[in-house]
């Protein structure tokens, strides 16, 4: 459900692309500028997404991929931010843009700079735009200040044109140019278009740039770039629903892992369970099924729900959210309460009221809680009977029906794999958007794991399993259909089978905090 777009997966999934350059559009306020400052970041400290990624998987992942322009090759390389060409409001009456290697080289020359194409303007070179605060609101307000172009703009680019040209591309080197943003005002000058556009077609270039979502010639042009990775923030990721399977029976367990406490400095005090709702949430999915034959575990979630602690903000956003929860909450258990039947919590008397714990518990039950808001259906509790595991996913995926034709593909989530990264989980999201028909697994080295992504495509053949099959059985039926997206880290495919499991993966999280 959270569609904040996670820097270090944008990145890497960039980089797999083989494109060039990478546009990112999106609207006012959309968080366009600290996803990009974000990236800057990343490039700035030099991080190599997959230090813990041996030879073998990289070159696994560019076998997969070598057919969708997704690539390893730079994974190692050392990136250097070139320059940064920032345009910002000042005082609400002005539009200046800066460069970072301009104003260095201004103040390592004091008065002494300037560039070719400077027009002496006074103190205000740096000025592209002023706002009209008497123009038709409904209009564009701006009226373009070239000499704010020929003063910084065009000499940053052409500056960057140059360097490109002379460096030693021997390394996997990329020099960025950072841009923020492109808009209406870079869309009135035609010398900066022409530079731009110049600097795009380099060789050796490479733009990160944020563009306002608005159509003009120049902007448009851009946005149908074949060598650029356009983002759209607004809507980054293809509709996947996922499946959250929470019907194992823990033998080796001893008890039922998934309501074991568990600490994640992230998620605070929770259980598995609980933990793999919160990293399933932290993902770019739009339906969440919890599929579980545990009533207990059912309640847990059910619980946090009702509670307003796994609420729906991002569908609905009212202030009054958590009161139509609890109220709904209150309500359920007044008619529980006041039940005489065995089944219900108070288990005082008769069954008389089974038909209507029948309605309020168990699968209907948990499917009508659902359905009491048409707004807040993007997070269903399946409690089930089911004992073998074709069976086990055919009650999920029943409750996507529904949702079949509006989504793209259904993600497959186990409950006992509690170092799963946001990262891992965009990555992959980002990868089957760029390939909605093939699978995509994650993995590590020669070991595949949880979660999986189905396309659409297969879901008919996912109700149809063999008795005892799961999705592998699937898998096995396509494996030139299947994408190998590796985990940033190897601990992210350990799963909890035995208390020594938890006691290794706690050890884990406990250094991975000092």
């Amino acid at each position: 459900m959270d569609k904040y777009v996670d820097a270090k997966a944008l990145y890497s999934y960039f980089k797999w692309s083989g494109k060039k350059h990478l546009l990112i559009t999106g609207d006012l306020g959309s968080g366009k500028t600290t996803l990009i400052n974000a990236l800057v970041n990343i490039i700035s400290d030099g991080l190599n997404e997959y230090d813990d990624t041996s030879e073998s998987n990289k070159s696994e992942l560019s076998e997969s991929l070598k057919d969708y322009n997704v690539t390893c090759n730079d994974m190692h390389s050392h990136n250097i931010i070139y320059d940064r060409l920032i345009s910002a409001k000042q005082d609400d009456n002005y539009v200046v843009i800066n460069s970072d290697r301009l104003n260095m080289l201004q103040n390592n020359c004091k008065d002494s700079y300037k560039s070719d194409f400077s027009i002496n303007s006074g103190d205000n070179i740096n000025i592209i735009g002023m706002i009209n605060p008497h123009s038709d609101k409904s209009k564009e307000r701006m009226t373009i200040v070239k000499e704010g172009f020929y003063n910084v703009a065009i000499p940053a680019v052409n500056n960057y044109i140059n360097a490109v040209r002379q460096a030693d591309f021997t390394l996997p080197d990329r020099y960025y140019m950072i841009v923020d943003e492109l808009g209406y005002i870079e869309s009135s000058c035609e010398d900066y278009q022409k530079y731009f556009n110049n600097m795009l077609d380099e060789d050796n270039s490479c733009v990160i740039a944020t563009l306002r979502k608005k159509h003009t010639e120049f902007l448009d042009s851009l946005m149908s770039r074949d060598d650029a990775l356009i983002i759209d923030i607004d809507k980054p990721f293809a509709d996947i629903a996922c499946i959250i399977m929470a019907s194992g029976k823990s033998r080796r367990f001893g008890t039922n892992k998934l309501l074991e406490p568990f600490k994640l400095e992230q998620f605070k005090h929770t259980t598995l369970i609980e933990n793999a709702v919160d990293i399933t949430k932290a993902s770019p999915v739009e339906y969440i099924y919890v599929v579980t034959n545990n009533q207990d575990v059912a309640d847990v979630v059910y619980n946090r729900i009702s509670t307003g602690m796994y609420n729906c903000r991002y569908i609905d956003g009212s202030d009054n959210l958590n009161n139509k929860y609890n109220n709904h909450y209150s309500n359920l258990n007044n008619n529980l309460n006041n039940c005489n039947c065995n089944n219900c919590y108070n288990n005082s008397g008769n069954d008389k009221c089974n038909n209507d714990y029948n309605s309020l518990r168990g699968d209907k039950y948990i499917d009508d809680y659902s359905n009491n808001y048409s707004n807040y259906d993007y997070m269903k509790v399946i409690l089930h009977n089911k004992e073998l595991r074709n069976d086990v996913i055919n009650v999920g995926l029943s409750h996507i029906s529904s949702n079949a034709d509006n989504i793209a593909g259904v993600m497959f989530m186990q409950s006992d794999q509690p170092l799963i990264t946001r990262s891992s989980m965009q990555l992959m999201c980002f990868i089957f958007t760029h390939c909605k028909d093939k699978i995509c697994r994650l993995s590590y080295d020669d070991t595949v794991a949880s979660p999986v992504i189905f396309p659409n495509k297969y879901i008919d053949e996912l109700k149809k399993l063999p008795p005892h099959k799961g999705g592998g059985y699937v898998i096995n039926n396509h494996p030139d259909e299947v994408i190998l997206v590796p985990a940033y880290s190897k601990v992210e495919l350990l799963d909890i089978d035995t208390n020594e499991d938890m006691q290794i993966i706690k050890k884990i999280i406990s250094e991975q905090d000092d």
